[in-house]
């Protein structure tokens, strides 16, 4: 837009020039109006404060609605500003969030819009752009609300019901068909008293009403303390076949510590993926842990970690080796893998680890040499979990 400006000057300069007195108010008071509007424009945008509300946290699929609120905290109204929300393209479900509106001293307004959780990971909201002007329609103002508001969304996670992995642990929370131990916190019935039966097993409210002595019968159980060595190279598949298959890897790995965390079992992660909030590279993850904040943690790294052209497996089952307990269930999730990748689960297995492979993709020419394997080409294969 031309600015008034010389044509003021001109009109100044012709005024001055001719005597003309009342031309020289008229130009005083264009050159006042158009200052005036500008510096109200300028401080009444400066006076709109922002909000954002919305979950930061989703799962996939969810809808995640979002509220933008607009006030103005200035004394002078905001006669036009037109807002702009940046949409992270992977979940929006419009092409642009926009609208132009005005708002009175003290007044607020809301936006609405909605984003959709179609792909996992760490997103940023924003920046919100706003624009304005003034009363003449010769300057327009510009200003960019960069709060820094970030959106997770975790992977998606299969339902496993039934999980049909092996421990060498004798005590915990998961029931074991194998009654080499009894777990004295899970009754499951009572008997008659057999002569050497433990005075401390005798159910004495149950003997009182039986009229005999009758005895706990106790539930076998086992623990389940589980690291998921999860291999986000991409180096071993086909160009076309390796983000997807990675993709699928942490859906498995999600699916997998949900189900454990649900079952109160002590889980770890450790992966040579790209964690974005990190700086350091190698092997990251967390250190085995349960309760709902660790698997909400290691859900979210799960969310934002990202595939890696080419990282070392040897380095995560040495991870494994190092910062684990013996007798730790350990589910290494990755592609086929070659003889030396057999020979490192295997060495696992001989140092007092229990190990299970979780193949991404068709069997390859190694062998698993009696280690347990699943093969996952599709989400539909996580139904071989349910063992």
């Amino acid at each position: 837009m031309k600015s008034p400006i010389p044509y003021l000057l001109l009109l100044f300069v012709l005024a001055a020039f001719l005597h003309a007195e009342f031309l020289l108010y008229v130009v005083y008071a264009m050159a006042l109006v158009v200052v005036l509007t500008r510096w109200w424009a300028r401080r009444a945008l400066n006076s709109l404060t922002v909000a954002r509300q919305y979950e930061s946290h989703a799962f996939f699929g969810d809808a995640i609605p979002v509220e933008i609120e607009l006030r103005n905290s200035g004394l002078l109204p905001i006669i036009w500003v037109e807002v702009r929300e940046s949409l992270p393209l992977d979940l929006a479900t419009s092409r642009r969030v926009a609208q132009a509106l005005s708002l009175g001293p003290g007044r607020r307004c809301t936006l609405h819009y909605e984003l959709q959780g179609r792909r996992r990971g760490l997103y940023e909201l924003g920046p919100l752009r706003l624009s304005s002007g003034d009363l003449l329609g010769q300057e327009e103002y510009r200003r960019e609300d960069t709060a820094h508001d970030t959106l997770t969304v975790y992977p998606r996670i299969v339902p496993l019901q039934h999980l049909g992995l092996p421990s060498l642990s004798p005590m915990g929370q998961i029931r074991s068909r194998e009654r080499l131990y009894a777990d004295p916190a899970r009754v499951g019935g009572i008997r008659d008293y057999i002569p050497g039966d433990n005075v401390r097993d005798i159910h004495w409210s149950a003997s009182a009403a039986a009229g005999s002595l009758q005895v706990k019968i106790y539930e076998p159980a086992m623990s389940l303390p589980t690291a998921v060595l999860l291999d986000l190279t991409l180096a071993p598949y086909d160009r076309a076949q390796g983000p997807p298959a990675t993709e699928l890897g942490i859906v498995v790995a999600a699916s997998l510590v949900a189900a454990l965390g649900q079952a109160r079992q002590e889980i770890a992660l450790y992966t040579n993926g790209h964690d974005p909030l990190s700086a350091d590279g190698g092997i990251i993850g967390l250190t085995l842990g349960r309760g709902q904040a660790h698997l909400v943690r290691i859900l979210e790294l799960l969310a934002r970690i990202k595939a890696v052209p080419d990282a070392s497996s040897g380095e995560l089952r040495e991870t494994a080796r190092t910062r684990l307990p013996w007798g730790a269930t350990l589910v290494a999730i990755g592609p086929a893998g070659d003889a030396s990748d057999e020979a490192g689960l295997l060495s696992l297995r001989r140092a007092g680890f229990s190990v299970v492979r979780i193949v991404l993709g068709r069997p390859g020419p190694a062998s698993a040499h009696g280690l347990p394997a699943y093969y996952v080409t599709s989400i539909d294969d996580l139904e071989a979990l349910n063992a």
